[in-house]
């Protein structure tokens, strides 16, 4: 998942691809990215810190929300035609771990 917490979206893309899937009660960011990216939409980063933001959410404040997420995002990527499963999707564990390390052996502040 890219980060998103300014995330902007021309009101065209909307009007053309929809909006947030509300069945999707923790994934539906993951949802409408993984939509828009699948329909060929350009995304484009800004290469500057805007904003700081803490980790946490619905998503990780429970083991129930990381199971509950992680099948929103399996169910999201087969809807908009992208191959996955939760195996390769539980992969990101490692990731993130390795992350947390990789901030605390160079010092960055939460």
């Amino acid at each position: 998942m890219l980060p998103h917490p300014t995330f902007y979206v021309k009101r065209s893309i909307y009007e053309k691809f929809g909006l947030y899937k509300i069945n999707y009660q923790i994934a539906a960011d993951f949802e409408l990215i993984t939509r828009f990216v699948s329909n060929n939409i350009t995304l484009n980063r800004v290469p500057a810190i805007t904003i700081k933001q803490r980790e946490g959410g619905v998503s990780s404040a429970s083991f129930k929300g990381r199971v509950q997420g992680n099948h929103e995002i399996v169910m999201a990527c087969k809807e908009n035609g992208i191959y996955t499963n939760i195996f390769f999707i539980m992969l990101k564990v490692p990731y993130k771990v390795f992350t947390l390390l990789a901030r605390w052996l160079v010092g960055v502040k939460k």
